[in-house]
């Protein structure tokens, strides 16, 4: 187990201990989460999230801790006691993973359309939501930018690529 060297404040390590017990109990995809969320809105809240950080020593070894605690109590209830225990390898989600974007097959859309509503994403995403409300009251009757009224089938599709485009567009800092 790794040396120990930085702990954190003592006002914040319940906390790191609190995100460890619910890391090791929901899975690693709530810290790929926290470690998204932390990095899209420019925070410090998770920082002991990262490798980088001196405090990430201290987390991992409580979630290793909470790990053995949680395979230890499946264990007693199902299998019997092996005493060679080896440390938990946690793995790291790849640097890209959360800048996929999954294209739906659509029937009812013209590649035209798609042209459009791919173009729109990107321009809201650069000029921000300011420019999506001036579009929306200048072409509320137009059907080609039907897709960013709620109500409109290819809404959810828009609101992807939007999103997709502001993850690629406006990394975090």
């Amino acid at each position: 187990m790794p040396q120990i060297d930085i702990y954190p404040a003592p006002e914040n390590r319940s906390f790191v201990e609190a995100i460890a017990r619910l890391v090791s109990k929901n899975g690693l995809e709530l810290e790929r989460t926290l470690m998204s969320i932390d990095t899209n809105y420019n925070g410090n809240n998770y920082r002991f999230l990262c490798k980088s950080d001196p405090c990430h020593a201290f987390y991992q070894q409580k979630l290793n801790e909470y790990l053995k605690a949680k395979n230890q109590d499946t264990r007693d209830c199902c299998v019997p006691d092996d005493d060679d225990e080896e440390e938990i390898d946690l793995p790291w989600p790849p640097p890209y993973r959360y800048l996929s974007f999954h294209c739906p097959k659509f029937d009812f859309i013209t590649i035209k359309e798609l042209g459009i509503i791919k173009l729109t994403a990107q321009f809201v995403v650069r000029y921000d939501m300011y420019f999506h409300m001036a579009l929306r009251k200048r072409v509320v009757m137009n059907r080609q930018f039907g897709f960013m009224q709620l109500a409109d089938r290819r809404y959810k599709f828009y609101r992807g690529l939007v999103d997709a485009y502001y993850r690629v567009l406006r990394p975090c800092k």
